[in-house]
C-alpha cells in the first residue's frame, strides 16, 4: 500500500493559467454514484488514488489540437515517482494503435483490408471448423467481427516461459490460453476478440518478414514522434528503469513488477499518455487533411462505423454528430488505462494507471477534464420531458403481464404516468417521447410497443442494461371492462370463472361448439349469447363472455363456424384469417336464425338461467344481433356493437326487443345506416338507442388502445352502459 506521504507530483513548466486548470482538475474529480448521470461531491485526486489504493497516476490533456499539459502524480514504485515520461502498459489500447499502423501499410498498396488474411499468413493458417473454412480479412479483425474466439489475455510472469504467437493461436504450451478459433460466421457481428488481433499481427509479420517491434517503430512510433513508446516484449532493461510497477490489488507491487505480453498487438504496448495523445492528435490532423502518415480518406475510413454504430477500424466511437469521439480502454495486470479524442475538435485525454483496483478513478478524472474543458456531448443530458396528449397516455393504462409471474400495471398521473410493480409503491414516469418514459427517481425506463394498427401491444423496461418485457394484460381492469384482443389469453387464464366447452345440436345436424361461462352468484342468471366478429370464435370474444359472467350473465358464445371448416371443424380448424372471414360470409341469414335459435333454446334449459335470454354481437355478429332480434320474438334485449342495421324496412316491423346501439365516430359504413333505422323504429314507437362514440375507429372494443385514446374512452362509457342495459332487460 502507498503512504499518502508518496504521493508526490511531478510537474512540468506551464502558464499561470494552465496551472489553474490543472487544479481544477485534480481538484474537481467526480465520483460516480448508483444514479446515471449523478455525481459525487467534486473530489481531489489524491483522495481518490488513496482510496483506490492506487500507486500512480498520469495524464496527458489535448486542447486545441496539442498536448496542453501533462502531469505524473504518485509512484511507479516505492521512492520513484510519476512522471509524464514514465512508462505504462497501455493493455488493449495497443489495438487501435496497431490498427493505425496497418492501415498506414494499406494506403502504401503493402496490404488490403478487405483481401482473405490467409494471403499474408506464412507460417499458420485459420484453420477450418468441420467442412467450413472461413474467410477473413484484416477489416473484420480490426473491427472484431471475424467470429474468432479468444476475449483477451492474462499475461505471463517475467519467470515463466513465453509461448511463439503460433503458439498462443493453437493454444498448446506453453500459452495459458484457449486456441483461437471462428466458431461464428464472419463478418456479421461484433464480437471482441484479442486473439482476432493477434491473428493480424502474426499476418503483418509473416508479410513484412520483420519482428513486431521494429515494425511499429517504423510504420508509426516513430514517424509521428511517440519516442518513449515501444512493443518489446519483455520489456529491455533500459527501458524497465523508465517503466512503472504494477501493484494490482491494495497497492502491493506485483512479484517481477510487471506481466509479459507476447501478444503485443493486442496487449503490449509500452507508452505514456503524452504518445497516446500524439496518436490522437495524429488521427485528428489527418481528418483534416494536415497529417504525413495517413490520409484524410483513410482516417475517416477508420471512424466510420463497422458492424455496429460504436466499432470503428480499431477504435471504439461515442457520441453524435460533431461530438463523436474516439478511443479506446486497456486492462493488463496492474495497469489500467483510457484514452478518448474527438474527431471533429483537437480535444482529448489519455489517463493510465499501474494499478486494477483504481480503474474506476480514470473515468472521475476524465470528468473533470471534460468539465473543466467544457467537452460537448461529454455527459449525458438530463432528460426533458416531453408533452404527450392525454388521450396517448391514457392508451397506455392498464396491466401487463410478463415472465414469472410479473405484474405491471399502469395508471395515468398528471401529465405522465405511474407504474406499480407487485406490491412496490408507484413510480412517477415523465415522457422522453410519446413512446418512451423515464423515472427521475430511479434509473428505470419503459418504451410503449404498438401494432401496425396502432393497438398497445406490451411494454418493456429497460433498467441495469436489461430489458424486461410484458405483454398487453387488459386495457383497464380496476374499471371492469373486458380486455382488448392483445390481453384477452392472459385474461382467459387468469379468470376464476367456471367455463366449458358443450355442442349444441343445430337443426341440420351440426354441432355447435360452444362456450359457456357461468357468474357466481346464488340465484338464477340471464343468458347473454355473444356473437363473435367476421374473425369467428376468438380468445377475445371468450374473453368478452368471461367479462359478461363476471358481470352477472351466463354466457354463451358459439362458434358459427362450427361444421364449415376443413374436415368438419370450426374456427380453430380454419387454416388463415382471410379464410375465415371468407366463410363467415357463406351463412345465410335463414342458417344464423337456425343456429341462434338452437343455442337459445339450449341456454334456456340451463339449470343455472332465468329463462330470459339477449344477445350482444361485434361488427358483423352486430349486425346479426340487430337481425336476430327481427326474427325472434322472445329476445329479451340485442346489443349491437359497431353492426350495420336492417336493410328492409319490414324487419324494423317484427322487433320485440328493445336495441342498444354503440359505434365508433369514425365508422362511415356503419353509422350510415343508424339514421335509416332510428327513424323507423321511433316511427313504429320501438326503442332504439344509438351511441356514437367521437374519435373511436370500427371494433373499439377489441382493439382499446387504438385512435390515440379514443377506443379505450369509448370503452369505458359503451361497456357499462352494456351491462347496465342488459342488468334492466334480463331481471
Amino acid at each position: 500500500m502507498m503512504p499518502s506521504a508518496l504521493l508526490t507530483v511531478v510537474l512540468a513548466a506551464a502558464p499561470p493559467e494552465v496551472e489553474a486548470r490543472v487544479e481544477r482538475v485534480v481538484s474537481g474529480l467526480l465520483p460516480e454514484t448508483a444514479f446515471r448521470n449523478r455525481w459525487g461531491a467534486p473530489a481531489r485526486l489524491a483522495d481518490r488514488m488513496a482510496h483506490y489504493h492506487t500507486a500512480g497516476l498520469s495524464i496527458a490533456v489535448v486542447n486545441e489540437g496539442r498536448i496542453e499539459w501533462a502531469r505524473g502524480f504518485g509512484v511507479a514504485e516505492a521512492g520513484t515517482p510519476v512522471t509524464e515520461r514514465t512508462l505504462f502498459q497501455a493493455g488493449s489500447i495497443s489495438k487501435p494503435v496497431f490498427a493505425l499502423a496497418v492501415v498506414r501499410l494499406a494506403q502504401q498498396g503493402r496490404l488490403s483490408l478487405d483481401e482473405d488474411v490467409g494471403r499474408y499468413l506464412k507460417s499458420w493458417t485459420v484453420p477450418a471448423s468441420g467442412g467450413f473454412q472461413p474467410r477473413i480479412t484484416l477489416r473484420q479483425l480490426l473491427t472484431h467481427s471475424a467470429g474468432l474466439t479468444v476475449h483477451g489475455f492474462p499475461g505471463y510472469a517475467t519467470t515463466e516461459t513465453l509461448p511463439t504467437v503460433v503458439q498462443v493461436l493453437d493454444g498448446s504450451p506453453p500459452a495459458n490460453t484457449m486456441p483461437v478459433r471462428v466458431n461464428m460466421l464472419p463478418g456479421v457481428q461484433f464480437r471482441y476478440s484479442g486473439g482476432g488481433t493477434t491473428v493480424a499481427q502474426l499476418a503483418v509479420t509473416d508479410l513484412l518478414g520483420k519482428p513486431f517491434p521494429q515494425i511499429m517503430w517504423e510504420l508509426l512510433l516513430d514517424p509521428i514522434g511517440m519516442s518513449d513508446s515501444t512493443y518489446e516484449q519483455p520489456l529491455p532493461a533500459a527501458r524497465a528503469a523508465q517503466a512503472a510497477t504494477a501493484h494490482p490489488w491494495k497497492g502491493r507491487p506485483l512479484p517481477g513488477r510487471f506481466y509479459v505480453y507476447p501478444e503485443m498487438a493486442a496487449a503490449g504496448l509500452w507508452t505514456t499518455p503524452s504518445d497516446l495523445a500524439r496518436a490522437g492528435i495524429e488521427l485528428q490532423k489527418a481528418l483534416r487533411g494536415e497529417s504525413a502518415v495517413l490520409s484524410k480518406e483513410r482516417a475517416a475510413e477508420m471512424l466510420t462505423p463497422r458492424i455496429q454504430d460504436d466499432m470503428g477500424v480499431g477504435f471504439f466511437l461515442e457520441g453524435k454528430g460533431e461530438t463523436v469521439r474516439f478511443g479506446h480502454g486497456g486492462w493488463d495486470e496492474g495497469f489500467v488505462a483510457k484514452a478518448t479524442f474527438y474527431k471533429d475538435r483537437g480535444l482529448g485525454a489519455v489517463v493510465m494507471i499501474n494499478s486494477n483496483e483504481g480503474a474506476a478513478v480514470l473515468d472521475e478524472v476524465l470528468r473533470a477534464v471534460a468539465t473543466e474543458y467544457a467537452w460537448p456531448g461529454f455527459f449525458e443530458e438530463d432528460k426533458k420531458p416531453a408533452t404527450v396528449a392525454p388521450a396517448v397516455l391514457e392508451a397506455y393504462t392498464g396491466e401487463y403481464a410478463g415472465k414469472f409471474g410479473l405484474r405491471v400495471r399502469v395508471a395515468g398521473q398528471g401529465d405522465g404516468l405511474a407504474l406499480s410493480v407487485g406490491d412496490q409503491p408507484a413510480l412517477a414516469l415523465r415522457a422522453e417521447s410519446e413512446a418512451r418514459f423515464f423515472a427521475a427517481d430511479l434509473d428505470t425506463a419503459v418504451s410503449f410497443q404498438k401494432s401496425e394498427t396502432g393497438v398497445v401491444t406490451g411494454l418493456t423496461l429497460d433498467q441495469g442494461g436489461r430489458q424486461i418485457s410484458a405483454s398487453r394484460a387488459s386495457a383497464a381492469p380496476e374499471e371492469n371492462l373486458p380486455p382488448d384482443a392483445e390481453g384477452a389469453k392472459a385474461a382467459l387464464e387468469r379468470s376464476p370463472r367456471h367455463g366449458e366447452w358443450v355442442d349444441v345440436k343445430a337443426p341440420d345436424g351440426t354441432s355447435l361448439k360452444t362456450w359457456v361461462v357461468y357468474p357466481e352468484r346464488k340465484d338464477k342468471a340471464g343468458v347473454v349469447i355473444v356473437i363473435h366478429e367476421i374473425y369467428g370464435l376468438t380468445d377475445w370474444i371468450r374473453a368478452v363472455a368471461d367479462r359478461l359472467a363476471a358481470d352477472g350473465f351466463i354466457a354463451v358464445a358459439p362458434d358459427f363456424l362450427s361444421g364449415k371448416g376443413p374436415g368438419g371443424g370450426g374456427t380453430d380448424s380454419v387454416p388463415s384469417r382471410d379464410d375465415v372471414v371468407t366463410l363467415v360470409r357463406t351463412l345465410t341469414p335463414e342458417e344464423m336464425t337456425a343456429r341462434l335459435n338452437a343455442v337459445r333454446d339450449h341456454a334456456a334449459k340451463l339449470p343455472a338461467a332465468n329463462g330470459k335470454s339477449a344477445t350482444v354481437g361485434f361488427c358483423w355478429g352486430g349486425a346479426r344481433s340487430f337481425a336476430y332480434a327481427a326474427e325472434q320474438p322472445g329476445l329479451r334485449a340485442a346489443v349491437v356493437y359497431y353492426g350495420s342495421s336492417p336493410s328492409e324496412a319490414a324487419a324494423f316491423a317484427r322487433i320485440q326487443a328493445p336495441v342498444l346501439g354503440l359505434y365508433g365516430g369514425d365508422d362511415a359504413r356503419v353509422n350510415a345506416t343508424i339514421p335509416p333505422a332510428e327513424a323507423e323504429m321511433k316511427r313504429l314507437g320501438k326503442t332504439y338507442e344509438p351511441n356514437v362514440y367521437e374519435g373511436a375507429g370500427h371494433g373499439f372494443l377489441r382493439q382499446q388502445s387504438g385512435r390515440e385514446g379514443a377506443n379505450l374512452k369509448a370503452t369505458r362509457q359503451a361497456w357499462p352502459r352494456t351491462i347496465a342495459f342488459l342488468r334492466e332487460t334480463l331481471k
